[in-house]
């Protein structure tokens, strides 16, 4: 059983980064080796929270569904 009652899809950026275990967006980005200055980087840990986020929404659902 999932002890997230908020569902990833619904928490702001900020509010995920800390989920995943973060203090703030540019901690989540130096952990990929990117820099918080460097346009392309952002752009790239976006992408890289998008996915995780992704993920982390179907574990959310496939353990959400089970307690049904």
């Amino acid at each position: 059983m999932s002890t997230q009652t908020k569902q990833p899809k619904d928490m702001s950026q900020d509010a995920f980064v800390k989920y995943q275990g973060f203090r703030n967006f540019p901690e989540f980005m130096l952990s990929y080796g990117l820099k918080i200055y460097n346009l392309d980087d952002v752009e790239e840990a976006k992408s890289i929270l998008a996915g995780l986020r992704q993920a982390a929404q179907e574990q959310w659902e496939e353990e959400n569904e089970k307690t049904r």
